[in-house]
């Protein structure tokens, strides 16, 4: 039967046999059995007759397998299987919804009631749950969304492939079965309970209440005032998101109602609610409402400045009326502190027709860092009702790279250090500063502020948060490394950061170094499997199947040296830390046989990779492998590198795939050590080797940081650190700086003591430091870092080449200016003279200017076609390395997982918004996990006319 049915209908099913007299198992099945019967077919043509209840979902399968028995001197036994599709109607499976609010047009700001009302296919009331979210339009059309929502009816009805396969395993050919994973979507979201006022109305800490923008002013200090002294309302909470609530339900009427708060847009706004009942009727409803204003302000800013930037800040006009008006428009500014209230720059008086728009904009010069809070008030001079005011706070950064110098040591009773401040830098930029860090513990916050601040999120990085984090966790309280409520939310963010990680692993259970990776990397794997197996033996909830699919990569990617003969591409330092990993994690004895033939072919190891080994073996506890670890211990112990106050390894070469740097080595020997030998004098060596190879916040990566972390956290617990008792006083150039006292009340507590460049250290002096405290034996330790942070003028700053080198051009007329408005291309030239790896290229945008985010639908076409750029003869397109691109405001962020040597180029566009004069920043690039190798280009400005 080819028609459609409904619920309680009876299908008719015709059903043809060979044979009368057949026994028949009819099945009733969408992806799987919902329903099964046996039936006797009398004819060869027979008729089914299949009751259709409510549960019978559209494209349900009759499938019918027949079976003739045998008779004596018959045919033999034979099966048939058939099948039928029974079409079936969804309309009384959809809800009916109507979401209507109270205005279609309304002011921002304001509060607006919104009614709901759902009803089933035949109009009766029904009891439903919705999401309701309220969304900017505009945002909706940069990804070419309608608003409407998913197709809910499609999604839980819609077609189906038959699902249950009868037949014989020898017709099946095992390499077509798909294995599909499933990852648990939300586990990393928090549970925040949710409610409303007794009004309907969001309270201010529910979770669904409007967000404030991202660059929102975080004071009201200042009223802004009108004509006759009458206060204007100020608008500056600006959201993409007006409202969502996933737990809205109607009553046993079909009815809600509620009222969202909405920000200070003017715009429109899209209402989607999208419900289910508890019998599966799904439905959406959409409408819209515009927030607007009879006279609206819409500012005219970028979205960030550097410091010393000209630019025209303003706003556009819009007279929405049929009446002509005369507005006065006042500019007001604040530079630096966004508690300052702004004042009066500029006033001009605009005449506007009906319906008219304009744009009025001002020249300003940023002077200070920190925000320059713009506000424009928009004065009708004969309709006061009309007001408008709108504020913006736009982040002001450095007006050049930084440039840095550091020094650490340990304090004696009279320790002098001479810093020299070079010439022909920016005046009155940058800082001199003195930490003291009374012990090794309060050391350790710059990492874990570093972690935590690190701006990206590839899978080596989130990684390394989740080492770093957890191995600060285990210091006391009274270490202070965490204040008390970093400790509690400790948990919860290292578990946010696992849910983040788990969502990059691939298929075959490996890592790449971001999602977009074609390949997994044994290399990032074998860090991600120590990271996790850390993680978990501290008592974090770490996912057992990761873990598990993690280890099986591993073990599918272990060589042995005698089997490849340990020709030029074996690796036998990966091999040695898979066998240190999957030893930690419990795979200890699958890899025993391999940790025998490395141990044997030890010859091929590094430093660090011999202490990965010697790890390993110490677990076996055998009088083999206790003599192993005692020769590995002597191979490290002969190749240290000594000095009068520390102790480091250095490697003959940079492992780069592996992450592997003298820090990080000499950071895995230390821990090893820590554990195996903690009273060798080697230990306090490289621990003060550690500290003074920190650069200005922690080391030198993530990864390098994480696994230094690691090291140094055993040793506070072996070194009676925690029992500092002693004075300390701080001279600059002969004047006291700074003094104090250490005790077991302040033990953790770090001093930063900070002179800024300018008149007291000027350009090309000496500053002299001088840091003494009273030393007695056992009275513990103060170390000091010392850091000079300096600026040179934007335009002064020389291409740097250190491996790998980067050029910028803009592909305007005269390569520095541009027409406000157009889109002009920037063309990247790297330059690799060897293979790298990791490699992370940032090149910041003159404040003037966004980067045309291709993936949106309203990026212009034209300007893609324009965007096509001949590579010259010799070179290489950039994009075909690149696996993870970051769009930001300041800059555009590529990510090239390795790159063979050779020249490249890159090119992409820029969109010129804001008038001005700015300063552009050096393009950087540099291995991210090994920074030496790095290269810049020149700075400069550019010109939006």
């Amino acid at each position: 039967d080819k028609r459609t049915y409904h619920s309680g209908d009876v299908a008719h099913v015709l059903v043809t046999t060979p044979y009368p007299n057949m026994l028949a198992l009819v099945s009733i099945e969408r992806g799987h059995i919902l329903q099964y019967q046996v039936r006797r077919l009398t004819g060869t043509a027979t008729v089914l007759d299949i009751p259709v209840p409510s549960s019978y979902l559209p494209d349900t399968y009759v499938s019918v397998v027949v079976e003739r028995g045998a008779a004596a001197g018959g045919p033999p036994p034979a099966w048939r299987l058939g099948y039928a599709r029974i079409h079936v109607d969804t309309a009384e499976r959809t809800l009916r919804i109507k979401v209507t609010p109270a205005k279609s047009r309304i002011g921002p700001g304001q509060t607006l009631p919104l009614n709901i009302h759902a009803v089933d296919y035949r109009g009766r009331a029904v009891q439903a749950q919705f999401s309701l979210s309220m969304v900017d339009a505009a945002n909706l059309a940069l990804t070419g969304d309608s608003g409407a929502g998913s197709d809910l009816l499609g999604t839980f009805y819609g077609y189906r492939e038959l699902g249950v396969v009868t037949g014989n395993t020898l017709n099946i050919n095992p390499e077509q079965q798909v294995t599909k994973r499933y990852i648990p979507i939300g586990q990393s979201q928090s549970r925040n309970s949710v409610g409303m006022s007794s009004n309907g109305v969001a309270t201010p800490m529910d979770p669904r209440a409007p967000a404030a923008a991202d660059h929102a002013a975080k004071s009201d200090n200042f009223a802004a005032k009108g004509a006759n002294n009458q206060p204007i309302t100020v608008r500056k909470n600006f959201a993409d998101t007006a409202y969502w609530n996933a737990a809205v339900v109607t009553d046993a009427q079909g009815n809600a109602t509620l009222s969202v708060s909405l920000p200070d847009n003017v715009t429109t706004w899209k209402v989607l609610g999208q419900a289910v009942t508890t019998d599966t009727l799904v439905g959406a409803g959409i409408s819209s409402v515009m927030a607007t204003k009879d006279m609206l302000l819409r500012p005219i800013a970028p979205r960030f400045f550097s410091l010393g930037d000209h630019a025209q800040v303003g706003a556009t006009i819009n007279n929405t009326t049929g009446t002509a008006m005369t507005v006065q428009l006042r500019l007001l500014m604040a530079n630096g502190d966004p508690n300052k209230s702004p004042t009066v720059i500029g006033v001009q008086t605009v005449h506007l027709g009906a319906n008219g728009e304009q744009n009025v904009t001002w020249p300003v010069r940023i002077t200070a860092l920190g925000t320059a809070t713009i506000q424009v008030q928009a004065i009708d001079l004969q309709h006061q009702a009309t007001n408008d005011a709108v504020q913006v706070a736009v982040p002001v950064q450095e007006n050049s790279t930084p440039e840095h110098v550091a020094t650490a040591g340990e304090a004696g009773a009279n320790t002098h250090e001479l810093v020299r401040i070079p010439s022909g830098i920016e005046p009155n930029e940058g800082s001199l500063s003195v930490t003291l860090e009374p012990t090794l513990a309060s050391g350790l916050r710059a990492g874990a502020d570093f972690l935590d601040q690190y701006p990206y999120a590839s899978s080596i990085d989130l990684a390394s948060q989740i080492l770093g984090e957890a191995e600060l966790g285990r210091l006391p309280a009274r270490a202070s490394v965490l204040t008390a409520a970093e400790r509690s939310n400790l948990r919860p963010d290292i578990v946010h950061r696992l849910d983040r990680l788990y969502l990059l692993q691939r298929g075959d259970g490996g890592f790449g170094w971001w999602i977009d990776d074609t390949h997994s990397s044994p290399y990032i794997t074998v860090y991600v499997l120590q990271a996790l197996t850390t993680a978990r033996d501290l008592g974090y909830p770490v996912n057992a199947t990761v873990l598990s699919n993690a280890a099986s990569y591993l073990l599918n990617n272990t060589q042995s040296p005698a089997n490849t003969n340990a020709g030029a591409n074996y690796d036998a330092n990966l091999q040695a830390e898979i066998v240190y990993a999957l030893t930690r994690y419990g795979q200890g004895s699958a890899v025993a046989n391999l940790a025998d033939q490395l141990f044997g072919a030890r010859y091929l190891l590094a430093h660090y990779a011999k202490a990965y080994l010697m790890a390993a073996l110490a677990t076996h506890h055998t009088g083999k492998d206790d003599a192993h670890v005692q020769t590995l211990l002597a191979d490290l112990t002969s190749a240290a590198r000594l000095s009068a106050a520390s102790t480091h390894w250095d490697e003959a070469s940079y492992d780069w795939a592996a992450l592997n740097s003298d820090i990080s080595t000499t950071a895995i020997v230390l821990d090893v050590l820590n554990t195996m030998q903690p009273h060798s004098p080697l230990v306090a060596g490289a621990v003060r080797w550690l500290m003074a190879a920190r650069k200005v916040n922690a080391w030198e990566s993530t990864n390098a940081t994480a696994v230094a972390l690691r090291g140094l956290v055993d040793y506070v617990f072996s070194s009676g650190e925690l029992n500092a008792n002693y004075h300390y006083t701080v001279h600059l150039n002969s004047s006291l700086w700074g003094s104090g006292k250490v005790d077991a009340t302040n033990l953790a507590q770090t001093t930063t003591l900070t002179q800024t460049l300018g008149p007291a250290a000027p350009a090309g002096s000496k500053q002299a430091v001088v840091i003494g405290r009273d030393v007695r034996p056992g009275n513990g330790k103060l170390t000091y870092v010392i850091r000079l942070q300096y600026f040179r003028p934007v335009d002064r700053i020389n291409p740097v080449s250190q491996g790998v080198g980067v050029t910028r051009k803009y592909l305007t007329a005269d390569g520095k200016s541009a027409s406000l408005g157009s889109t002009i291309r920037v063309q990247l030239r790297i330059t690799a003279p060897q293979d790298l790896f990791y490699l992370t290229l940032q090149d910041p945008l003159p404040a003037g200017a966004e980067a045309v985010d291709s993936s949106l639908q309203t990026t212009s076409q034209l300007a893609q076609i324009n965007n096509t750029s001949k590579i010259p003869p010799g070179t290489q397109n950039l994009s075909w390395y690149v696996t993870h691109t970051d769009l930001r405001d300041n800059r555009t962020v590529l990510f090239v997982g390795f790159l063979p040597a050779g020249t490249y180029q890159y090119t992409y566009l820029i969109h010129l918004t804001t008038q001005g004069v700015f300063h552009t920043l050096p393009t950087h690039i540099e291995q991210s996990y090994f920074p030496e190798v790095f290269g810049r280009s020149n700075g400069s400005y550019f010109k939006v006319r």
